[in-house]
């Protein structure tokens, strides 16, 4: 797997770090978002079953704009600690080209992303597929990477 550096500031060295595996992003996406997902199927089965309340539009779109909602949160408050629960299992970390956690600001635009990605049949994650360092559309809007949590010195080589 390709390496690359990412500049940590002057007093410290530069960092090779390895870009995430796709495999281990899909599995890391996986966890994060089925759970979202499930709540959101399981909220109309309790509305409409035990609940006994009659549906419409509203109520479907009310469900689902809450659990979309709560899955953004998710990501962008998540994100300011390097990573979603699910990247952290996989040894994962979101970090921005200087090495560190992204900000607030990166952060919330790195969950708009995801959040419009995911609509698109996931075209923005399948970008990973094809980008030398598995970037998505979210990584690049935001200006952020995913990388394996390890870092390794530079060799200088």
């Amino acid at each position: 797997m390709s390496t690359f550096t990412l500049y940590t500031g002057v007093m410290s060295p530069d960092l090779e770090l390895r870009p995430a595996r796709f495999s281990d992003r899909f599995l890391a996406y996986l966890l994060d978002t089925v759970p979202f997902a499930v709540g959101a199927i399981v909220s109309i089965w309790i509305w409409g079953g035990p609940l006994g309340r009659p549906f419409d539009v509203r109520v479907l779109i009310g469900i689902g704009a809450a659990w979309t909602g709560l899955a953004v949160l998710w990501q962008c408050v998540w994100n300011l600690s390097g990573g979603t629960p699910g990247k952290k299992l996989f040894g994962l970390r979101v970090v921005t080209a200087q090495g560190t956690v992204p900000g607030l600001l990166r952060s919330l635009v790195r969950a708009v992303g995801w959040l419009i990605s995911t609509p698109l049949a996931n075209f923005g994650f399948l970008m990973a597929l094809a980008h030398p360092r598995t970037r998505t559309l979210h990584d690049i809007l935001s200006g952020t990477f995913v990388v394996e949590a390890s870092a390794r010195g530079s060799s200088g080589a």
